[in-house]
Formats: C-alpha cells, structure tokens, sequence
C-alpha cells in the first residue's frame, strides 16, 4: 500500500509541473507585454537590462558633466586659464573704451573747429578779398610772349611771319606768365599762460587767415606753437583742411611757462629755408617761381627784454632773404593794453620808465582787440611790407 501511495504521489507531482511551467511563462508573457510599451515610449525596444544600462550610462555622463564643471569652477578661484581669458576681455573691453573716448575727443574738436569757422566766415571772406588785392601770382604757368624760341607757335604771328620773308621769327610762346599764387605762409601762435586770457581770440585769428588763405589758395599753410617748447602743428607739404584744423586747434592747451620767441623765430626761418629748397628743385625743372615766404606771430606781444637784440637781429636777416615777419598783438578788451604798459629800465643808476613798445623788435606788428577790424589791419600791414619790399628792390 505504500508503494501504491507514492506513486500516486509521483504521478500528481508529474502533472502539477507543467502546469507551474506554462503558468510561468503566461506570467513571463504578461509581464513582457507590460514592459513593452514602456520601453517604446522610451525610445527603443530594447529590455529592461538594456535600458538598465542606458540610464547607468546616462547617470554616468552627468556625472562626468558634473565634475567638469566643478573643475572649471576651482580653476577659476585659484586664477587659472580661465583668468587669461578675463584678462583679454577685460583689455579688450578697455581698448574698446579707448577708441570711444577718442572718437568723442576728435568729434569735440571737429565741434569745435566748425564753431569758429563759422563764427569767423564773414572776416575770412573779407580777408580773402583783401589777400586777392595784395598777394600777387607768383608761379608762371600761362605762356606769352613773343621769343625766337620756346614751347608752342603763337599762331597770329604766323601770317606775318611769312609776309615778312621769315624775318619776323618771333613766333614762340614761354611759360613766362604768372597765374598761380605759390607762397610759403606760417603761422606761429603763443601758447603759453599768459595766452589764456585771448586764447580764444588768437584761435578765431587762426581760423579766419587758414580760411581766407586755403579760400584763395596762397600756397602752402603751416602751423607751429612756442612756448617752453616750439612744435610743428600743422606741416607746409599737407593742405589745410577742416581735419587738420580740428587737429590745429586741439594741439593749443595755453599751459606752458615760458616764451621762447627766440626759437620760434629760429624754426620759423628753417621751415623756410627747407620750403625754398623743394620749390627751387621744382623751378630748375621747368617753373618759374617767384619765393614769397609770410610768417604771422600770433601772441600777447610781451616777451623777454633781455631777448631783443637778438630777435632784431633775427628778423634783420629774415627781411634780408626775402621772408615777411609779422607780429599779431592779440589781447582781450578786459586786459591792459600793451600800449599803456610801461617798462623799468636801469641807466647809470638811475630807474628810468618808458613805453613797452619803445625799442621793440618787431618793425612790423598790429593789435587786434576784436575779430571785426582783422581783415583791415592785415592787409595794412602787408601793403605796408610790399611797399618797402618793392622800394628796397
């Protein structure tokens, strides 16, 4: 009975196992299913162990994100790498700030200079017409003449020519007619502390005489300032445009301690000389050009007393080779004149006062109280030079 048993036992054990097999794999299929449409919302239609692996791997990579930027962020606070680039920045930013800053300064004294051309345009217009009167064309361009020899036939003595049996042969032009107006003009301004008072009134003086002069095209224009120390603003060889005088007037500060008229005068004559050298190499190849050279001092007229020898002496040679120098004495209406200054001097012990103007330097100078009476009082002393140059000659 016992064997019976357990093999009644066995055979019920032996039929309840595929039961548990095939209820298993309904549950591996159920739970398959389930799974499915959760992998495929994900994206793929992998497993769970493989998407087990992705978002380990995932988890990994943020991770790793992390620790790169921790990285940076210790760079950073111990002044790494990542401060040379600050740096570039920061030196790109302050050049950046640089060229702002220089823009607004030229714009300021673009501003600047068109404000005085424009309250000057009256003065120069009549200077202009004043300098047309005055200042002759010096440069022969324009052919004339009758000679034997020369560039081109003059065509209405060709008939006679012929009707005289080739005797009358002087049918030939030459570039012998002045038409163009080729000076060498200088203007040499103060800019020392005294200047501060009639700063502005020697700027609108420089404004109207670059004005009337470009307007009538004199030549070359040149700007120099002296003081402690003799600049050369504005060059001959360039032309005087509204740029450059932007630039002219932004170079004047009227900050420096001392008069050195000495040296002005002293670069003056060099501009000059070397002004003459180029034109004389121009008329040796073919133009002829008579050198007229103007200098304008544009200052307060009160220099050192001790210096006038010298600067007499000076002027004397200039006159001498040909160049014009002229004093403009510009001073302000709230400022004593120079006419009523007086001047202390020591003769065989005793003080002696005299006039300020008494002995000075410059034979030919004119004070300009306003900008008004420019054009007048100039062309006076350029007439006045002339005539002394053409009686000397």
């Amino acid at each position: 009975d016992e064997v019976v048993g357990a093999d009644e036992d066995n055979e019920d054990r032996g039929a309840a196992e595929p039961m548990r097999k095939r209820r298993k794999k309904e549950e591996d299929s159920k739970a398959k299913e389930l799974v499915k449409p959760e992998n495929e919302e994900a994206g793929g239609d992998s497993a769970e162990p493989e998407g087990d692996g992705a978002d380990a791997g995932g988890s990994g990579e943020i991770r790793d994100a992390q620790i790169e930027t921790n990285a940076e962020m210790l760079l950073n606070d111990n002044g790494a790498e990542p401060d040379a680039e600050s740096d570039e920045d920061s030196t790109r930013e302050n050049d950046d700030d640089d060229e702002g800053g220089g823009r607004e300064s030229a714009e300021a004294d673009f501003d600047k200079w068109n404000k005085l051309a424009g309250d000057t345009m009256e003065s120069s217009q009549r200077l202009c017409e004043q300098l047309r009167l005055l200042l002759e064309p010096t440069m022969a361009t324009k052919l004339r003449g009758d000679y034997r020899t020369g560039k081109r036939i003059n065509m209405r003595r060709v008939i006679p020519y012929i009707a005289s049996q080739f005797r009358k042969d002087k049918i030939w032009l030459r570039r012998t007619k002045p038409s163009k107006r080729e000076y060498q003009v200088l203007l040499a301004i103060d800019d020392s502390e005294s200047m501060a008072v009639c700063g502005e009134l020697a700027l609108n003086a420089l404004a109207t005489m670059t004005k009337a002069m470009t307007k009538l095209e004199v030549g070359q224009v040149g700007v120099v300032s002296f003081g402690e120390e003799v600049t050369t603003v504005h060059d001959l060889r360039s032309p005087f445009t509204d740029v450059a005088g932007a630039e002219t007037v932004a170079q004047f500060k009227f900050d420096q301690k001392k008069t050195a008229i000495e040296d002005g005068i002293e670069r003056i004559v060099g501009l000059f000389s070397e002004a003459r050298n180029e034109l004389g190499r121009a008329s040796a190849s073919g133009q002829k050009t008579e050198f007229r050279q103007l200098a304008f001092f544009i200052s307060d007229g009160r220099f050192d007393s001790a210096m006038r020898e010298s600067v007499q002496k000076m002027i004397r040679n200039a006159a001498q080779e040909r160049m014009l120098i002229v004093l403009v004495i510009v001073q302000s209406p709230g400022q004593e004149s120079i006419i009523n200054t007086q001047q202390v001097k020591f003769i065989k012990g005793k003080v002696k006062m005299s006039s300020y103007l008494d002995d000075y330097p410059f034979p030919l100078y004119v004070i300009l109280e306003d900008m008004e009476s420019l054009p007048e009082v100039l062309s006076d002393a350029l007439r006045q030079w002339f005539e002394l140059l053409s009686s000397s000659e």
